[in-house]
């Protein structure tokens, strides 16, 4: 497998057609932490359909009388860029699971499931075992600062490599060229520069959609990658990377905060200690403020909602808006600077 160039904010010109100005680097580390990810070919690959979001953490969403995370305006307040008010508008499970799209118990204490169909459901499919019919990637992130950067999106000052190739269940081959580190202007989101290690995200915490559980993360990324479909490019989308605690149960089933950590007996494979995450989410970069955008922080780009183009059909006729990858049998072949230990931020070191 070849090594991809890694790369930083200084591609985006590639994607929005202008120059990344790189300011002042802000909490630098001393030394950078990398952790490189690999999964090989012929190993377990899940392609994840549309589906609600069964059971509910009370952690994260509270209960019927006391709800919480259900107010989207309640983020959109939190940023003055237009273009962001509409993308939580749009896609508000990037923040909050809206209250009219839950459903509660027969007694309406609790709450069961959210019900609009999307990339954290249960409804997932693994992929032939066979080399050539599944997946495969390669991961080195590399976290050079603590905190995101000032200058807006695309001044992440982290680095990436990233090689993945991939097929859907009926046979239809992807591959994901990434083409810079993003930091997403998601009110609450903290990530990092472009790349986060050794942390926590999702669930009760506020960077990611809390509707994936808060999870241990040995690395992360995000940033906006090509797609390449049967060999032809489709377009560029937002593009997420995780490693994490297993939070996917035996049969499947995405846990919640609640069930967290999971014991090994009730992992998908006992053995497995973490798997990979990989999601390119609806959401695409496009030109409308070359001037004002920056004035804004946002750059001469802002993002917008935007289906994924798969070559997936659904049920319905339609193609499958989202993709969202999950390889099972990943291994941590890089740790640079990075602790593995599996700790979490309100667990005692040693307990």
């Amino acid at each position: 497998m070849k090594r991809t160039t890694l790369i930083t904010t200084t591609l985006s010109a590639a994607i929005i057609g202008g120059c990344a100005s790189q300011p002042d680097i802000t909490g630098a580390l001393d030394e950078p932490e990398v952790v490189t990810v690999k999964q090989d070919p012929g190993k377990l690959v899940y392609w994840v359909k549309p589906g609600p979001r069964i059971n509910l953490s009370e952690e994260v969403f509270g209960t019927p009388d006391n709800p919480k995370r259900g107010d989207v305006e309640a983020y959109v307040e939190n940023t003055d860029l237009g273009p962001i008010k509409q993308l939580l508008r749009d896609m508000p499970a990037l923040v909050s699971a809206p209250e009219e799209a839950r459903e509660t118990n027969e007694a309406g204490t609790r709450y069961t499931a959210f019900n609009q169909p999307g990339p954290f459901g249960n409804n997932a499919q693994p992929l032939p075992m066979a080399e050539g019919s599944n997946g495969y990637l390669e991961a080195t992130m590399v976290n050079n600062v603590e905190v995101d950067q000032p200058g807006g999106p695309f001044s992440a000052a982290d680095e990436l490599a990233l090689e993945t190739e991939f097929h859907d269940p009926d046979g239809n081959h992807y591959r994901i060229d990434m083409q810079t580190l993003v930091q997403p202007p998601i009110p609450g989101y903290e990530t990092g520069g472009g790349v986060v290690v050794d942390t926590e995200l999702h669930g009760t915490t506020d960077t990611g959609t809390p509707l994936m559980p808060r999870e241990y993360t040995h690395g992360a990324f995000w940033g906006f990658g090509d797609l390449y479909v049967n060999g032809e490019k489709q377009g560029t989308w937002m593009t997420h990377l995780m490693t994490t605690e297993i939070v996917r149960k035996n049969d499947y089933s995405l846990a919640i905060d609640e069930e967290l950590p999971l014991p090994a007996e009730k992992r998908p494979i006992s053995s497995q200690p973490h798997h990979t995450h990989l999601i390119m989410l609806p959401v695409e970069p496009y030109k409308p403020m070359p001037v004002l955008g920056p004035l804004l922080g946002l750059g001469p780009t802002a993002p917008r909602h935007a289906p994924v183009e798969t070559a997936y059909e659904l049920p319905n006729g339609e193609t499958q808006p989202f993709i969202h990858m999950m390889f099972e049998q990943d291994s941590i072949t890089e740790a640079d600077n990075v602790s593995l230990d599996f700790v979490r931020d309100d667990e005692p070191k040693g307990s």
